[in-house]
Formats: C-alpha cells, structure tokens, sequence
C-alpha cells in the first residue's frame, strides 16, 4: 500500500510540473486579446475609408496664362479730317482712308475706282512714321499690292523718274485680282522728312499708263492743312512743278513764297535730281 502511495505522490507531482510547463508556454491571455483587437480596429478603418480613384493615364491639364495681342501698330481713323486733295479732280471721285501710326505718323489712302475698272488707282501719302526698316521696291510694292486685295505677277527692273517731290522709283507691272491689269507703280521716299508716296496707276488697252500721267498725277496732289514742316516740304515741292501739267493754285504759290525763300531745296530735304519725263523732253523739243 505504501508502494501505491508513493506512485501516486510522484504521478501528481509530475502532473503539477506539466501543468506549470504548459502554462509557461503559453502567451499571455491579455496579449493575445490586445492584437486581437487591434486588428479588429485596423479592419474596420480600411473598410470605411473612401475608395481612392483610379490613376489617370493623362498628364494633369495645367492652366495656361492669358495670351494678350499686342495692340495693332496702325490704327484706323473713324471721321478723319482732310489733309491733302487732288487739284481739278472731284474729291468724290476717290475713296479717301486714314490710319494713324503709334508713334503719330499718319497715312491717308486715295483710290480712283475699282480694280478692273479704266482709270483704277491708288495712291498712299505717309507722313511722320518710317519702316521698320529698308525694304526693295519690289518688297514693298508687294506689302502695299497685298492691303488692297491685289498681287504682283510681273514687275520691271524699278526705273527713276523725276516729280515735284523729287526722284520717284516706277515700274511697270502687271496687277492680279479678279483680273490682270497692266499698270505703273511708283514710290518716293523722302526719308528726312519723313514722308513717302506709294500706289499705282492702271490704264486700259487703249490708253495704257504712262510716265506723263504719274507725274502729273503728283503735281495735282496738294495740302489743305497739316504741320508747319509738311507745309515746308509741299511749298518746296510746288517750285518743282513739271511743264505741262496744270499750274499751280495762287494759295499754292503764297505758300511757296512764304515757306521757302531763296532756294529750291526745302529744310532738311537736299536738292535730289532725277532723268526728266519723256512727256517734259518732248515738250522742250515742240518749244524749240
């Protein structure tokens, strides 16, 4: 019986040992439930945040900065005065267009007729505003043919030509619009006035243009106001008058006599000579 006893004294002592080794090898029942819990919570937060969109394969749109033109270097003149006229020609028998430059200069546009039409031309007096910079005849006659609607198609080697506002450059060209048109084109550059004469003259086959009709064409030009050194430079102009063209108007030559005393060359402007006019060698040899 003591025998049995003492067995039964070592199996639970050993059991008790088992117990407290088992125990230890357990986690802690408070950790345990602590990361339980915790990854509960972390569940729930992931569920309930919003769904995140899907990447866009587009570059984001970036919002441009207002892009402002620059205002127009010529502006038009809604109710112009008028400054220059054609003598003996009826001012309604040309349209009459002004623009004004940003630096002051002004730039009036006179046009006889339609393009197509007999006696069709065009003449544009600049004065106060320059270039950009220098341009070939045949660049700039090109740039004035392009404002009117027209292009060039053929042009002659420019030739001198001499007007009472000194040498003119003239070619003769052919004009393209709704029709072909053959014509004479001019341009005179007075660079320290500054002022310039650009435009054309179109004849019709019967009576085409000639030297005679340009520069006649520009001795009919006349001021009616102005400044007091575009009033100089016309005075000026007015002693240089060609033979054979209408004569000046007597508030013309009053103008003369009191804007340029004692000289042919106007202020600022040297005396320029150019080849005379066939019509003025023809009418010095009827003369002699």
């Amino acid at each position: 019986m003591r025998l049995l006893a003492d067995d039964l004294d070592g199996l639970n002592a050993m059991s008790l040992r088992e117990t407290r080794d088992e125990r230890r090898a357990r986690p802690l029942p408070w950790l345990r439930m602590g990361l339980l819990s915790a990854g509960m919570v972390a569940g729930l937060a992931y569920l309930a945040a919003p769904p995140r969109p899907a990447p866009s394969e587009e570059p984001a749109a970036i919002p441009l900065a207002p892009l402002l033109a620059p205002p127009p270097v010529w502006q038009a003149v809604a109710h112009p005065e008028p400054l220059y006229l054609f003598e003996g020609i009826d001012p309604t028998s040309y349209a009459w267009e002004v623009r004004r430059h940003v630096s002051g200069g002004r730039e009036d546009t006179l046009t006889f007729g339609n393009f197509g039409e007999a006696g069709y031309g065009r003449l544009t007096v600049t004065d106060g505003a320059t270039d950009s910079g220098p341009a070939s005849f045949y660049v700039d006659l090109v740039r004035q043919s392009a404002q009117a609607g027209l292009s060039i198609v053929r042009s002659t080697q420019a030739a001198p030509l001499a007007t009472k506002f000194g040498p003119a450059e003239i070619a003769a060209v052919t004009m393209a619009g709704a029709t072909q048109e053959a014509c004479l084109a001019l341009r005179v550059v007075i660079p320290e006035a500054p002022f310039s004469l650009r435009g054309w003259v179109c004849g019709s086959a019967q009576q085409p243009a000639g030297d005679a009709q340009l520069v006649c064409l520009l001795d009919r030009l006349t001021l009616v106001g102005g400044e007091p050194g575009l009033k100089a430079l016309f005075a000026w102009a007015e002693r240089r008058r060609a033979i054979g063209c209408a004569p000046a108007r007597p508030h013309m030559e009053s103008m003369a006599n009191e804007g340029i005393a004692g000289g042919e060359a106007g202020p600022g402007i040297p005396e320029r000579t150019a080849r005379p006019t066939r019509s003025s060698r023809a009418s010095r040899s009827r003369r002699l």
